[in-house]
């Protein structure tokens, strides 16, 4: 165990949240160390201390004071101890809020993310850091550290029975071993099916309790539907959840046996040195009983992080593979382009990463700015798709795709992005302002135009959208949405616009509205 403990924390290469977090956890077992030790000496004190005076029928000023002096150092010291404790985790959680910011999937490549595996280890990953496994090594080896202190001073104690002391404390770490085996390995196997089976509840759960889907489920009279589903994946659940439970409740009684056996041995040795031989004093039993439940606790608390320390090794192992594998599907082009005068296809051929079935096919055509295109088949047919490669949400296809004549694979995505404006049939509104949700980098003089020419008051920018997080929210119409959208899109200054299905939700005269300021 010790051996493999070594191995965990040579091949650790984390570094600390920061030199000052690692100070801070340090004199923070330290306080709590001193503490444990303090309890177990002022206890003999003032037991003997008050021993003394019922001998002499009166109880004396001295023991006062050591009582006095006992509660106030044990105040002040759970002061000191409770403020940095609070202030630790003051930090550790703006370091896990700044990691898992920084591992959302705003930059990642569209095409990798696209599916559920995806999810599954982003869901690993925050499930990681939000439990501090990549931090947690560092309080463990100082439990471990502080804990082999307070029982070599506790031993120093009960240094006249040595010998039992020491066969119990071999007995107890055999069970404790045995009680934390079970319980960490089945906790790590846990932890990574919840993972993968809380991307799937938590999409039904909120599908259910959305605002959004609302209409849909009631009008389509999809609660049953939704609730069966959701029992299936619950009853799977529950069913992997009663083998780990059971692994669990092994682990506990292992425990409670390993804790009653040396309580209660070393309440009837030292009980009967205290009644029946008289060897020892009352203050002596009490600090012996005292230095005996803080030993085996003690033991507990170190086996335990033993076997962290050894999980640790395996959060942090899949961590890094998880951080690894974002990076290497991170975009890390940055090559610029000037204004898009030409987008070319040649002979190119795509099929989406979940089907090996076609959908472009040889595709060969040619775009140029400054002239309206119109592409029109059935649904399915791929007009969706094309503009997904335009936009390079994809770089799975075979053939060249060129802007200007450079291979779209070369070009960045955000300087890309920046000259293209894009009005999808299923795009988004979030629950934020109206303007929030129109961009405020787009052009504010064609913003007030176009919204004059939509029959839109200007007031409407500072509104927000939806009933989510405000009760004054907007309730818009899938029209009222759409010409946002495609305000939205042509608002901004760029050099090609996409607009797919841009009539779909609108009224005839709208449309034709619309219509014209395409091509004016």
């Amino acid at each position: 165990m010790i051996v493999n403990v070594i191995g965990v924390l040579a091949n650790m290469h984390v570094k600390p949240v920061s030199i000052k977090l690692s100070i801070l956890k340090i004199f923070y077992f330290i306080i709590n160390s001193v503490k444990t030790v303090l309890v177990t000496f002022f206890i003999k004190l003032i037991v003997s201390e008050i021993q003394n005076d019922i001998n002499i029928e009166n109880i004396s000023n001295k023991t006062y004071i050591i009582i006095i002096l006992y509660f106030l150092i044990l105040l002040i010291l759970s002061i000191i101890s409770r403020v940095l404790n609070n202030t630790i985790n003051l930090i550790t959680f703006e370091w896990i809020q700044k990691e898992k910011n920084a591992f959302t999937n705003l930059e990642k490549k569209y095409e990798q993310i696209d599916n559920q595996e995806y999810y599954e280890k982003q869901n690993r990953l925050f499930n990681i850091l939000n439990k501090n496994y990549i931090n947690n090594y560092v309080d463990n080896v100082l439990q471990i550290i502080s804990n082999v202190i307070i029982i070599i001073t506790m031993m120093i104690v009960l240094k006249d029975y040595m010998l039992i002391v020491v066969a119990m404390i071999i007995i107890s770490v055999l069970l404790l071993i045995f009680s934390a085996l079970y319980k960490y390995k089945s906790d790590y196997e846990l932890e990574i099916f919840d993972d993968k089976i809380s991307s799937k509840t938590g999409y039904l759960r909120g599908t259910i309790s959305n605002f959004d889907y609302g209409f849909d489920i009631r009008l389509l009279r999809l609660q049953s539907g939704l609730r069966r589903k959701l029992n299936e994946i619950s009853i799977v659940e529950i069913d992997e959840k009663r083998k780990y439970y059971k692994l669990f409740l092994i682990s506990d009684l292992i425990f409670i046996f390993a804790y009653i056996l040396f309580i209660v041995l070393f309440y009837a040795y030292f009980t009967n040195l205290l009644i029946n031989k008289k060897s020892i004093s009352i203050s002596d039993y009490s600090m012996f009983i005292s230095a005996i439940t803080t030993i085996f606790l003690s033991l507990n608390i170190i086996t335990k992080k033993l076997f962290e320390l050894k999980y640790n090794y395996k959060y942090y192992c899949d961590y890094k593979n998880i951080i690894n594998e974002f990076n290497n599907i991170s975009s890390n082009i940055d090559n610029d382009i000037d204004n898009i005068k030409t987008i070319k296809f040649n002979s190119v051929n795509f099929n989406y990463p979940s089907s090996k079935d076609l959908v472009l096919e040889n595709i060969n055509i040619t775009f140029e700015t400054g002239k309206i295109y119109l592409i029109t088949g059935e649904n399915g047919a791929g007009k969706t798709t094309l503009y997904n490669l335009i936009l390079k949400l994809y770089d799975s296809y075979n053939g060249d795709i060129l802007i200007n004549d450079e291979n779209l694979k070369q070009i960045s995505p955000k300087k890309l992005i920046s000259k293209i404006s894009i009005l999808t049939q299923d795009f988004n509104f979030f629950s934020f302002t109206i303007r929030d949700n129109l961009d405020i980098q787009i052009n504010q003089e064609k913003l007030k135009n176009l919204l004059e020419y939509f029959n839109f008051d200007e007031t409407i920018l500072s509104k927000e959208y939806s009933n989510r997080f405000t009760k004054d929210g907007l309730n818009l119409s899938a029209g009222e949405l759409q010409k946002l959208g495609f305000i939205r899109a042509v608002a901004k200054n760029s050099d090609v616009i996409i607009l797919d299905e841009p009539f779909s939700a609108l009224d005839i005269y709208t449309e034709i509205k619309m219509f014209n300021y395409i091509k004016d």
